[in-house]
């Protein structure tokens, strides 16, 4: 499926849209990738008000990750090989992880979203 976003409320119904998807599966880890500036932490934090959660959502860019009542975030950019030293923290949550492609392994029940903009600055979503 692919969205276009030319805004940001465009960008929160495209999350609320995924999060009502993904009630009817077993989705464990959303997977994000794409170009600096594409929207993968907007549309995160979009994600993460579609299923109630009250934090403030930042991006964990310089923390590698931050664990939030009904997700963890993990920002893999700096990451290369497996999230193992990570695991104990994804037990009944939501894993978001953006630069996953950076990582040495496989999600089983993921979803994969690539992030990316076109020459009319259109924010675009492809979801898998």
């Amino acid at each position: 499926m692919k969205y276009i976003s030319t805004t940001l409320q465009e960008t929160k119904e495209i999350a609320y849209k995924l999060v009502e998807e993904l009630k009817n599966k077993n989705t464990k880890f959303i997977l994000f990738n794409g170009q600096m500036g594409a929207g993968k932490t907007t549309l995160i934090k979009f994600i993460a008000e579609a299923l109630g959660e009250t934090s403030v959502v930042t991006s964990p860019t310089f923390n590698i990750m931050k664990v939030y009542d009904k997700f963890v975030h993990i920002d893999a950019y700096k990451i290369s090989g497996t999230l193992e030293e990570y695991e104990d923290y994804f037990e009944d949550k939501l894993v978001f992880i953006e630069w996953s492609k950076n990582l040495d392994e496989e999600f089983e029940d993921s979803l994969m979203i690539e992030a990316s903009m076109n020459e009319k600055n259109e924010h675009i979503y492809d979801i898998k």
